[in-house]
């Protein structure tokens, strides 16, 4: 249960939420999943007492927006190729042919997906710490014959010399698109009246380490409340 995992975390002899007591929305972040729950925590002379009044969870979190890092990246790519340079609709449809023939397909070579996701992840480490400076990147491998061997070697290249992609819309939409998921899930349980406000809310889990992730978070939770720990 995420709340929890987050009530553990945070609740500690430290942390200025320790003495405090009303409605906790918990959030854990992970790979695959972001879990969330509403605890109630009546806190006396006894000590915390925890109800947990709601939980739930949507699939998509890390994974999700390292697949929309792929995304960004492979747009940049064939955003070079004079034939795709300025058709959005056709540089998408190379894009998804790409992942549904060189990657998603069941016979790709294992060792290389893997290698191009520990890339994708280096590359989205450095973009989520703001290392990514340079606008420009001269692309040598015409996307015709482009490969996930020439794919690894295309990030790696990035992450030397600092390379932002050109377009971040494929990162932002999904984290709007988990953010929005879950504010849906809780207005379905919770709705936005002075009688179900949020007293505090704490983010936990690997997940948002991604900044854009819990900054976008934080906006769309505000009329739940948004007292933030963790």
């Amino acid at each position: 249960d995420a709340s929890f995992v987050g009530v553990k975390q945070c609740m500690n002899n430290d942390n200025p939420l320790a003495n405090t007591s009303g409605k906790y929305l918990i959030m854990d972040a992970g790979k695959g999943t972001l879990d969330f729950s509403v605890i109630e925590d009546n806190n006396n002379n006894l000590g915390h007492r925890y109800n947990s009044t709601f939980r739930s969870g949507i699939i998509g979190a890390g994974n999700a927006i390292s697949y929309s890092v792929l995304l960004a990246i492979l747009n940049h790519i064939f955003s070079k190729d004079k034939d795709l340079a300025n058709d959005k609709i056709k540089r998408e449809k190379k894009i998804t042919e790409f992942v549904n023939s060189k990657i998603l397909i069941n016979d790709a070579d294992l060792a290389e997906v893997t290698s191009l996701m520990r890339g994708v992840e280096r590359y989205k480490r450095l973009y989520n710490n703001g290392e990514l400076t340079q606008k420009s990147h001269p692309i040598v491998v015409p996307t015709q014959t482009l490969d996930i061997t020439a794919l690894n070697n295309l990030i790696k290249n990035m992450c030397e010399q600092k390379i932002i992609v050109c377009d971040e819309s494929y990162i932002n939409n999904m984290i709007d698109n988990i953010c929005f998921a879950v504010s849906n899930k809780l207005k379905g349980y919770y709705p936005t009246s002075e009688k179900y406000k949020i007293d505090h809310i704490i983010f936990a889990g690997r997940g948002f380490l991604m900044n854009k992730l819990r900054q976008r978070m934080e906006e769309v939770l505000k009329k739940y409340n948004n007292s933030i720990c963790g």
